[in-house]
């Protein structure tokens, strides 16, 4: 992937920085690809460090996917949780399935433009193996359907059935109905 690069001057000479570092040294952090734990390990080291540095200011957590790995996304989550600063959400362009709960989950503002879509669903999962190793699956996926329903009633303040039939099916929204619903504060 191409990354953009701006060109500072340092003293008498300049020096070029990627876009993406000078972005993050403002605190913010691009979350641009499919959830899963190599996504999870780099947006986890960067919260992590950020909220090592004292400072009032929130960390903005921008946000463009199509969703991936439940663990992974409530990995994300739980770090979000147990920072002390503030984690603005951000949605551009897409915030689908465990994205969109990330984006759901910011402990600051959450916002996105206005050409934004969101989608959230039941979780899904593909089983191998035997009978028995279906039966285990089961249990599992259902155990994060539960965690996942709970989490979204409690922040949509919403019942759990309301949620759990809302999501039967990919349920698709657009900033507008985001705020309208309470995933997003505002649009931006």
């Amino acid at each position: 992937m191409y990354m953009p690069q701006i060109i500072e001057k340092v003293g008498r000479n300049k020096k070029a920085f990627d876009i993406v570092s000078k972005l993050y040294e403002q605190s913010a952090i691009m979350m641009f690809e499919e959830i899963d734990s190599s996504t999870s390990f780099k947006t986890i080291t960067q919260l992590l460090y950020l909220d090592s540095i004292e400072t009032d200011e929130p960390v903005k957590l921008y946000i463009n996917s199509p969703g991936g790995k439940v663990t992974s996304g409530l990995a994300i989550i739980d770090t979000i949780n147990v920072m002390s600063r503030k984690v603005d959400t951000v949605g551009i362009g897409e915030c689908s399935s465990m994205a969109a709960v990330i984006l759901l989950m910011g402990t600051g503002n959450r916002r996105a433009l206005k050409n934004t879509r969101v989608m959230l669903h039941s979780v899904s999962s593909g089983f191998f193996g035997n009978y028995h190793d279906h039966v285990v699956d089961f249990k599992e996926t259902e155990f994060l359907q539960n965690s996942l329903m709970k989490m979204i009633s409690q922040k949509l303040n919403l019942p759990i059935e309301e949620v759990t039939e809302m999501t039967k099916r990919d349920a698709f929204f657009s900033a507008e109905e985001c705020v309208k619903i309470g995933i997003l504060d505002s649009i931006i």
